[in-house]
C-alpha cells in the first residue's frame, strides 16, 4: 500500500537501529536505510514524509556522563524519563540524519525542538495533514493514507478504526 503521508519517529527508530553499531555513523545509516526501504518506498509519488525528532542535548553524551532530558514534560513531571538511559552515539547520530534530510526535497520534512518530542506534534500534524488533504480534494471521494510510524503507545490514541 502506498501511503500519502508517513510520519516517522526518528529518535524511536534510532534507538531500533543502534544495536551492533559501533559509531555514531553507521547508527545513522541503518536509520537511513529503513527510511529508504520502509517509509520512502510505501509513500506515494506525490506523499510527504514526516520526520519527527525529540530534542537533541547541546552536550555531547559521550563526555557529559551527568546529562538528563530536558523539555516541556520534564519541567512539569521531574521523574520524567529518569530510568532512561542514553546512548553516547544518540545526539551526534541525529544531527548528522538532520543534516542529511535537510536537502532531500519539499516532501521531506523534518519536525523538531528544543523543548518537545517527537509525539508532542503527532496530534498537530494530522489536523494540518486533513486541512492539505481537504483542500487537495475538495469535493471528497479520496481516502487520506497516512502511516505513523513509532513504537511509543502515545501515538495509538490518534487511531480511528
Amino acid at each position: 500500500m502506498l501511503y500519502d503521508y508517513i510520519a516517522v519517529d526518528v529518535s524511536c527508530l534510532f534507538h531500533k537501529c543502534k544495536s551492533n553499531s559501533k559509531t555514531a555513523a553507521d547508527a545513522a545509516c541503518k536509520v537511513i536505510e529503513r527510511i529508504d526501504r520502509e517509509a520512502l518506498r510505501n509513500l506515494a509519488k506525490d506523499g510527504t514524509l514526516y520526520l519527527l525528532f525529540d530534542p537533541v542535548p547541546n552536550e555531547d553524551l559521550a563526555l557529559n556522563k551527568s546529562f538528563t532530558f530536558v523539555g516541556v514534560r520534564k519541567k512539569t513531571l521531574p521523574d520524567y524519563k529518569s530510568g532512561r538511559v542514553y546512548s553516547p552515539m544518540y545526539a551526534t547520530a541525529i544531527r548528522t540524519l538532520k543534516k542529511y534530510y535537510a536537502y532531500r526535497g519539499p516532501k521531506i520534512v523534518e519536525v523538531y525542538s528544543d523543548e518537545y518530542e517527537a509525539d508532542d506534534y503527532v496530534q498537530d500534524l494530522l489536523r494540518l495533514i486533513k486541512s492539505e488533504f481537504d483542500k487537495k480534494f475538495p469535493t471528497g471521494g479520496q481516502e487520506c493514507k497516512i502511516a505513523l510510524w513509532t513504537t511509543d503507545s502515545d501515538w495509538t490514541r490518534y487511531i480511528k478504526g
